[in-house]
């Protein structure tokens, strides 16, 4: 296992998923929440 890149992926879809939370609810009309 490369547990770096490992770390790096859990990192980066953890800012991408809430940057996307953040995101969606500014955004009232968005038909995912």
């Amino acid at each position: 296992m490369k547990l770096p890149l490992l770390a790096a992926s859990v990192v980066v879809y953890t800012v991408v998923t809430l940057a996307w939370i953040v995101y969606a609810g500014l955004d009232p009309q968005n038909p995912l929440f």
